[in-house]
């Protein structure tokens, strides 16, 4: 879901704050983080002079990248009628639709399917989102956004030794809704990983704090296993 307006809706039939990527390019609707200047935080849609496809493209900017100074230059230039300078903040929109479109912070391929890792900046590089493609994902054994548990600011997580490689390959397969599903069990993994490895606590807390992680793991398998089959793709 993507920020369009920092005003509440006041009605039903009134803006949303947020939008999906479906309604995002239907509506025409330009995030938050790239209004204008001039914007008092009211929904604002791409002038017509911004093609279709690339108001499908604008879409897929990564988080990290701001297009505020060029969409406030359009917007003047739309308001005064200056064909060329409008031509002109289309065209750098263009280039940046292009060139920095959601890429894989790893490989930096924009192919296949992308997963959301991470939501801060400080995560990733500017033009390389914060999305690993499905190789990185089972590579660097990134735990997908969807799934991490709460109490973070947004960071990289990666899944615990405990989870075995042939789990992660398995559980990347798996889309954002049945990874949602999943999260109240990596939610209690997630303390008791930490016990496990620590040394402040006792034998018999570390030993509890284990048995409470292979749970978990056998959880995650048998929640895959319907989904991705052992030995699948």
């Amino acid at each position: 879901m993507t920020a369009i307006s920092l005003i509440p809706a006041e009605s039903a039939a009134a803006w949303s704050q947020y939008a999906c990527r479906g309604c995002l390019v239907r509506g025409r609707l330009i995030p938050v983080l790239h209004h204008p200047a001039t914007s008092w935080g009211e929904p604002h849609q791409w002038p017509r002079a911004v093609p279709d496809e690339l108001v499908e493209r604008l879409a897929d900017v990564a988080p990290g990248i701001a297009l505020g100074a060029v969409v406030t230059r359009l917007f003047r230039a739309v308001r005064a009628g200056a064909a060329h300078a409008v031509t002109a903040a289309v065209d750098e929109l263009r280039v940046v639709g292009y060139r920095l479109s959601t890429r894989c912070m790893y490989c930096e391929t924009a192919e296949g399917p992308l997963t959301v890792v991470a939501v801060r900046e400080a995560a990733a590089g500017p033009g390389h989102g914060f999305h690993a493609c499905r190789p990185c994902l089972v590579g660097q054994r990134l735990m997908p956004f969807t799934v991490q548990p709460s109490g973070g600011a947004g960071e990289l997580r990666y899944w615990p030794d405990a989870v075995p490689d042939s789990l992660v390959r398995r559980l990347a397969e798996l889309g954002d809704d049945h990874l949602a599903d999943l999260q109240p069990v990596v939610e209690r993994m997630w303390p008791a990983v930490a016990i496990a490895a620590g040394r402040t606590a006792g034998d018999l807390q570390r030993d509890a704090a284990r048995a409470v992680v292979a749970d978990a793991v056998d959880v995650l398998r048998a929640a895959v296993r319907d989904v991705v089959p052992d030995g699948g793709r």
